[in-house]
């Protein structure tokens, strides 16, 4: 899971930092990774997406998804939701520009 959300995070400058333990895992959203300006109507535009595809992301902290599988996901379902995680968040960071 951090493996795949480092990529995402490389993928996505609007990703700021990716941070956790275990299967406890945040994604801090942000405008501009030099500033760290917390890019808050963009957090709560993903969680949205990822609610309306299946997925239950808390917002936490100003600007940050929350991400906490069952330790008992399979690969399949985690790669799914890894999968609408990166989709979700494309399809906000397109509908900014």
């Amino acid at each position: 899971m951090q493996k795949r959300l480092e990529e995402i995070k490389d993928r996505f400058e609007n990703v700021g930092d990716v941070r956790g333990l275990g299967m406890m895992r945040a994604l801090e959203f942000v405008e501009d990774r030099r500033t760290k300006v917390p890019a808050i109507k963009m957090r709560n535009e993903v969680v949205s997406l990822l609610l309306k595809n299946g997925v239950i992301a808390l917002g936490c902290g100003k600007s940050s998804i929350r991400l906490i599988p069952p330790l008992t996901i399979g690969e399949k379902n985690l790669d799914t939701g890894m999968r609408l995680l990166e989709e979700s968040i494309g399809a906000v960071v397109r509908d900014r520009k």
